[in-house]
């Protein structure tokens, strides 16, 4: 058996995603992407060795322990096995993948660690289960993408809280990403006071909503949002990250990093230095030379 630590990546400028690989495969004349990524502290230790089959367990953050998966090294039972809505679906998927392309044997894998955040983005499109494929006729032109991010991730992240899986699993880190930043003081007012009449039907939940996103949740805010600086200590300065969207179309690039300047013109200076990076690096648990 090998022991393996593989390292979280932070995508710092650019874009590398599967769906820009994709879009190359179709048209040769797209420009490849290209980025600079950064290793983090934060990864996934695992043991692996041969099988005759895909095999996986994981050991979760409390003790618990899921799986084991035992799947034929074959790509329809993998593919099945990534369509199921299992724990170790996306592994499946990957699985799958790698064995179509280069006829590899089995697996076992054995994830004994792993203190990843969890960064959830919200499903836009009208094929994928969430409020795009469940709201998207009853939507005027033009407010889809407006609103669609918001719906989802308020939804995800209510029932992240309300479902318990904060409290159950409290060094859980969660970062709710690409859906602007100045609607989660309303979600904390809102969710504190239905959590006081409702109390009854959420189980038993030992803090409140606010409570538990100042433990362990962070929120990107878009670089134009002037909400930060008001918010900050009503949320929490040390909660607020951001990020550009670029290369999508609605990042205002060239001049980002001006946009954000200019938005957060007056914040408190602590304030802002953890939103302009400080955040970021004990989110993902990346520490510059010189720093803890």
């Amino acid at each position: 058996m090998l022991r393996l630590f593989v390292p979280g990546r932070l995508c710092l400028f650019g874009e590398h995603s599967d769906w820009a690989g994709s879009l190359r495969s179709q048209d040769p004349s797209i420009v490849p992407g290209a980025c600079i990524l950064s290793g983090t502290d934060q990864g996934i230790t695992a043991t692996v060795g041969g099988a005759d089959a895909f095999e996986m367990t994981s050991r979760l953050p409390g003790g618990s322990t899921r799986g084991p998966l035992r799947v034929p090294m074959d790509e329809v039972p993998l593919r099945h096995a990534a369509t199921s809505d299992t724990f170790f679906r996306y592994a499946a998927g990957v699985a799958a993948e790698v064995h179509a392309r280069f006829g590899t044997g089995g697996i076992h894998i054995d994830v004994t660690e792993t203190d990843l955040p969890i960064a959830f983005h919200p499903a836009g499109l009208s094929d994928m289960p969430g409020a795009g494929r469940a709201l998207t006729n009853l939507m005027a032109p033009g407010t889809h993408h407006a609103l669609i991010l918001l719906f989802d991730e308020q939804m995800t992240l209510s029932n992240l809280v309300y479902g318990g899986v904060l409290e159950r699993f409290p060094e859980l880190k969660v970062a709710i990403l690409e859906c602007g930043g100045g609607w989660i003081a309303h979600w904390m007012d809102r969710l504190d006071e239905f959590l006081e009449s409702y109390g009854w039907a959420t189980g038993g939940l030992s803090l409140t909503p606010r409570e538990y996103f100042r433990r362990q949740c962070w929120i990107s805010f878009d670089p134009g949002e002037i909400t930060s600086k008001v918010l900050a200590p009503i949320v929490g300065a040390d909660r607020f990250v951001w990020a550009s969207d670029f290369p999508h179309s609605d990042a205002q690039y060239p001049g980002v990093v001006d946009e954000l300047r200019e938005a957060t013109e007056g914040m408190d200076p602590a304030a802002r230095t953890l939103l302009f990076g400080a955040n970021a690096l004990e989110m993902y648990g990346t520490h510059p030379a010189g720093r803890g």
